[in-house]
C-alpha cells in the first residue's frame, strides 16, 4: 500500500494550534502526510483530542493517556501521581474503539521534575498502570522516556508491554538497541537536524526501527518555533542523509513501521485511499452525466465532437459552453482527472472523449 510519511506523535490539542489548527491540518494533508497520531498528556485533553479526530476523520487519529508530568499552569509543572489516573482511566476503557494507542505516557527523571525516589515511584505506578491497561484493552503504547531511557525500557518488558513506541529517545544508543532486542520501534523528530544525540541515535539503529514524528508544536528544527505535523518530512530527509539511502525508502519503511506498532492505522489509511479513489470517481460520473444532458439539451452532433485531451474539466472547450446544473460544485472544474487510475487512459480524460469515443450513448 502506498501511503505518504506519518506523524506517529503530535499534540494538535496544544493551546497553540486552537486558532488554526484547520490550516495546520490542511498543510499536512497537502504535503501528502498519510496521518497524525495525536496525543495528550493528562485527562482535560482528552475531550479536545477526540473532538479533532471527529473533525478529521480518518486523518487525527487519537492516543489517550497521562503523561508523567503534569502542568499546573503555563509555569509550573509537578511530577505525576496515581490520583492524575483518577478520571484517566475510565475515559480511557470508554473511548478504545477510537484509540490508535495509549499515549503518552512513560517516565521523566528530569531533576526539576522527579527529583526524589518517591516522585520517581509515583512515575513508575502510573506507567505500571497504564502498560496494565493497554494490554487489556489490546493496545500498543506511545511513549515518553526523557532521562530514563534504561528505566523505561526495563520497566515495559518487566509489564511485557510488546507493541510500543518510544519517541524522541533522548537515551544511548547502546540502551536504545535493548528496546530493538524487545521488538520497540523509536520515532525520531525535525529536530534531528540540530541534534548530535538523535543523529548518533539514527546511525546505530536499525531503520526496520525507526518511525517518524514530529512533536508538534516541539521539537523542530528551529528553536523556540513552532513546529508542524507537515515538518516530518524534514526528519525523513535527514535520517536519509545518514543512512546514504533515498527519501522514498525512509518514508516506504517508516510507514510499514508505523502499521506494525500501530495495527488500527492500517484501517484508516486504506479508508483514506478508498475514499480519495471514489470521491474523484463520483464526481466524474456526475459531471459526466451533467455534460451528457447539456448535450442532449443541445442536441450536440456527437460527431463534431473530436479528440480532446484535457486533463481537467476548466481546460475542455465543451464545458466552457455548457450551462452546469446548480448542483455541481465549481470547484470541481479544477479536478485532475488523470489522477483516477482506472480512467487515466487518453479517451476517457474528459468527457468529450468519452461521447466521441462511444462511452457515452445518445
Amino acid at each position: 500500500m502506498a501511503a505518504g510519511p506519518v506523524d506517529c506523535h503530535c499534540h494538535l490539542s496544544a493551546p497553540c494550534f486552537q486558532p488554526d489548527v484547520a490550516a495546520v491540518v490542511r498543510a499536512a494533508r497537502q504535503a501528502a502526510v498519510a496521518a497524525l497520531v495525536t496525543v495528550t498528556e493528562q485527562a482535560g485533553e482528552f475531550r479536545s483530542v477526540l473532538e479533532l479526530s471527529d473533525r478529521f476523520p480518518g486523518f487525527v487519529l487519537p492516543c489517550l493517556g497521562v503523561h508523567p508530568v503534569q502542568e499546573v499552569s503555563p509555569e509550573e509543572q509537578r511530577s505525576v501521581t496515581l490520583k492524575d489516573l483518577d478520571a484517566a482511566l475510565p475515559l480511557i476503557e470508554l473511548y478504545k474503539d477510537k484509540l490508535v494507542a495509549i499515549g503518552e505516557v512513560g517516565l521523566d527523571f528530569t531533576p526539576r521534575f522527579a527529583s526524589t525516589d518517591e516522585q520517581k515511584e509515583g512515575q513508575r505506578q502510573v506507567l505500571t498502570k497504564q502498560v496494565e491497561l493497554a494490554r487489556k484493552l489490546d493496545l500498543p503504547l506511545n511513549v515518553h522516556s526523557r532521562s530514563a531511557g534504561r528505566p523505561t525500557i526495563n520497566l515495559l518488558k518487566e509489564q511485557g508491554a510488546s507493541k510500543v513506541l518510544l519517541h524522541a529517545f533522548d537515551g544511548k544508543p547502546s540502551v536504545a538497541m535493548e528496546g530493538v532486542k524487545a521488538g520497540y520501534f523509536f520515532s525520531i523528530p525535525p529536530s534531528i537536524i540540530r541534534s548530535d544525540q538523535k543523529q548518533k541515535l539514527v546511525k546505530v539503529l536499525p531503520l526496520e526501527s525507526i518511525c517518524l514524528e514530529t512533536d508538534s508544536p516541539a521539537l523542530g528544527p528551529e528553536k523556540q518555533v513552532r513546529n508542524e505535523p507537515k515538518n516530518v518530512y524534514i526528519a525523513a530527509e535527514y535520517i536519509a542523509k545518514i543512512k546514504g539511502i533515498p527519501v522514498e525508502e525512509v518514508i516506504e519503511v517508516t510507514t510499514q513501521n508505523a502499521l506494525k506498532v500501530f495495527p488500527k492505522l492500517r484501517n484508516f489509511l486504506q479508508e483514506n485511499e478508498f475514499e480519495k479513489v471514489t470521491g474523484l470517481a463520483e464526481r466524474f460520473v456526475v459531471l459526466l452525466f451533467a455534460f451528457y444532458m447539456e448535450l442532449k439539451r443541445r442536441n450536440w452532433d456527437q460527431r463534431k465532437v473530436t479528440g480532446c485531451h484535457s486533463t481537467s474539466l476548466s481546460q475542455c472547450f465543451p464545458f466552457q459552453q455548457v450551462v452546469i446544473p446548480p448542483f455541481v460544485p465549481q470547484s470541481w472544474f479544477s479536478m485532475d482527472m488523470s489522477s483516477l487510475p482506472a480512467l487515466s487512459t487518453s479517451h476517457l480524460f474528459c468527457p468529450c472523449n468519452a461521447v466521441s469515443h462511444g462511452t457515452v450513448k445518445k
